[in-house]
């Protein structure tokens, strides 16, 4: 399925699809990892106990030596020529109301 078309500094248009095949999972928790001439973003999704509450204390002694498991679902490859274009796209598709608490978060972090 063909979503847009959208033509390159090379001027070859690029089609991009999303095969009916491709699952969507969520992903609650990424990575990133800076590696040579880009970064590396993982995406992973935990899958908790459906009914914690319903675990003995055990079970739930165990959960959290253990942990619960966190599956990579999908690696995502950004090269360093396309960082900034990444950071723009995912800076606009931040809704607006968002603003305020991203603000608080940067000023958390100083």
């Amino acid at each position: 399925m063909d979503e847009t078309t959208k033509t390159e500094d090379s001027g070859f248009p690029i089609r991009f699809r999303i095969p009916t095949r491709m699952p969507s999972v969520i992903a609650q928790h990424l990575t990133v990892q800076p590696i040579e001439d880009g970064i590396l973003l993982s995406f992973y999704e935990v899958i908790p106990p459906l009914f914690p509450t319903d675990l003995s204390e055990e079970q739930m002694k165990q959960l959290k030596e253990t942990g619960v498991p966190a599956e990579c679902v999908s690696k995502v490859f950004v090269p360093n020529s396309r960082y900034v274009d990444f950071l723009d796209t995912m800076d606009s598709v931040l809704p607006d109301d968002d603003e305020d608490e991203v603000s608080e978060l940067e000023k958390d972090k100083q």
